[in-house]
């Protein structure tokens, strides 16, 4: 039987071993999710359809890109953004920063060496 029909929906469903349970259905192409979770309780059930659908409607749909790459994005962008008065990239930064730390760890290994 069906206890929420928006989206998410809740039903609640009887099994043999387990009793009565609630399942929330989050399967929509729409919003790109495929999820299915059981609850013991109805108001569990609802509880999680209520924060799921409040994540949806802030969020949008779920990305297809890993957090981890839209957050290198981002650091990315600042970086460009510091550059940028500069007249650099960061291509250009990393590339003369390279013979700076190799002539000061030149200097450092000849003042070791030398007695």
């Amino acid at each position: 039987m069906i206890i929420r029909k928006t989206f998410p929906q809740v039903y609640a469903l009887e099994s043999p071993d387990r009793g009565e349970y609630w399942l929330v259905s989050a399967r929509s192409a729409k919003w790109g999710l495929n999820q299915r979770k059981t609850f013991p309780t109805e108001e569990l059930a609802l509880k999680y359809a209520r924060d799921l659908e409040v994540q949806v409607i802030q969020n949008g749909k779920a990305p297809d890109i890993p957090k981890e790459k839209t957050q290198y994005a981002a650091s990315y962008e600042k970086l460009l953004a510091k550059l940028s008065s500069y007249g650099r990239t960061p291509e250009e930064a990393v590339a003369g920063c390279g013979p700076f730390y190799a002539g000061e760890a030149i200097s450092l290994l000849l003042t070791i060496l030398t007695p």
